[in-house]
């Protein structure tokens, strides 16, 4: 074939190497891809600090915690649980920056792979599996020290704290740009928290790149034959359908709307809508709270909020031994994200090119409070 090939990022595989390289298959294609997750918890003052753990069932209340998660032990974490070991394009669909994601029976998030040729609701599509994403269950508390036991006989109190995210890197590691193309556009990093106090209030954050609104819906080409898929009977053979369908199906729904990575805000930035023409996000809010330059233990007041007095606290610590906040954060690769059909062209599409295949991200992520500091 002398023409240039495309595939559908929704029906695009990746292998995910969390601790090695490993490949898979799907479709017509292997791809295999290496998600570093890297971690660090802020130190948060000079008498106390802001420590972290993987969350596990049963585990001692003064058990595991940390000032920092290395991406070996992060990425044995995730392997353990069943999570990312063939990353794919999915999608959760239409999410609102500070919604929630839908989750199943089993508490994990409805997310759907490759699109079924023809079918356009959500409900005909192929739903995800655990190995095709990450979900990282976190704790976090604020443990000062005053130089007074408590109850257990260890000096050191839970205190209540706001926690910001103070630093998220999603980007494609320099030892792959020859090779491949950037696809850190399309990773997307969710936070949902709530405390052991109250489980039922939850906040939610949806973090992107560049932030701004990603159209999940609109016309695609699956099968590749040059034209827009138009609808499908029913009936797998059409046996019951009076003729061929010839108007152009619309796949998914809605849109997601995301938080930046970045410290600052941005106007006027422009993403495609579902006819594929250039529109425009008035505002896009960044969720990353910035340290104070060359201050370890405090954040930039004006930082910590964003459109005009809505706090970027992802959740407070709680003020008790045995109770603490909880965090899931997912990760995954948006298929509708578009990019450059080809790269002397200027059209974008959700259907990516064969240069993505093998390409490979790195996430990592922080978290900070504002500390108080003894002078």
């Amino acid at each position: 074939m002398n023409r240039k090939i495309i595939i559908s990022a929704l029906a695009l595989t990746i292998g995910a190497g969390l601790a090695g390289s490993i490949t898979g298959t799907a479709a017509w294609y292997q791809y295999s891809t290496k998600a570093n997750a890297a971690l660090v918890g802020a130190s948060g003052g000079t008498s106390g600090n802001l420590q972290i753990r993987f969350r596990k069932e049963g585990q001692a209340n003064n058990a595991g915690w940390t000032t920092f998660i290395s991406k070996e032990a992060m990425n044995t974490f995730i392997s353990e649980q069943g999570y990312g070991s063939k990353i794919v394009p999915v999608t959760p669909g239409a999410v609102e920056k500070d919604g929630g994601l839908t989750l199943d029976t089993n508490n994990n998030p409805v997310m759907y792979t490759n699109p079924v040729p023809g079918k356009g609701p959500y409900t005909s599509w192929n739903k995800a599996n655990k190995a095709n994403y990450v979900v990282i269950p976190l704790q976090i508390r604020y443990v000062d020290r005053d130089g007074v036991k408590n109850a257990s006989g260890i000096d050191e109190d839970n205190v209540e704290k706001e926690v910001y995210l103070s630093d998220l890197v999603l980007q494609q590691p320099a030892s792959d740009a020859a090779n491949h193309k950037d696809l850190s556009e399309a990773l997307r990093f969710h936070i949902s928290s709530y405390t052991d106090e109250d489980p039922d209030t939850i906040t939610s954050r949806l973090v992107s790149k560049n932030g701004g609104t990603t159209v999940t819906n609109g016309k695609l080409d699956i099968d590749g034959d040059g034209n827009n898929d138009v609808a499908r009977p029913d009936d797998k053979y059409g046996f019951e359908d009076s003729g061929v369908s010839t108007e152009e199906i619309v796949y998914g729904e809605g849109q997601q709307e995301s938080f930046s990575s970045k410290y600052d805000l941005v106007e006027n930035q422009q993403y495609f809508d579902e006819e594929n023409e250039v529109a425009t996000d008035a505002k896009v809010y960044p969720m990353v709270a910035e340290p104070k330059e060359d201050d370890d233990y405090d954040l930039i007041d004006e930082s910590l909020e964003y459109d005009e007095g809505k706090s970027k606290s992802i959740g407070k610590t709680v003020a008790a031994e045995d109770k603490f906040l909880n965090l899931d954060i997912t990760i995954w690769v948006e298929g509708w994200q578009k990019f450059k059909v080809f790269d002397d062209e200027d059209d974008y599409s959700s259907i990516w090119d064969n240069s993505f295949i093998d390409s490979k991200f790195n996430v990592g992520f922080e978290f900070a409070i504002n500390a108080e500091i003894d002078e």
